[in-house]
């Protein structure tokens, strides 16, 4: 029920898995970190 209100509120959807997104799209990881209970994303990427 959280993220029906974050998206209204924030502009944000709580349960999106970004480690799955960003490995599907055209980009190659170089390096990720989490941060503030997973909810932040730090992501290194380049162009594949």
């Amino acid at each position: 029920m959280i993220d029906p209100l974050a998206v209204k509120v924030e502009g944000c959807h709580q349960n999106r898995n970004i480690s799955d997104i960003v490995d599907s799209s055209d980009v190659k990881v170089i390096k990720e970190e989490r941060y503030l209970a997973g909810v932040l994303y730090l992501i290194w990427a380049k162009p594949s």
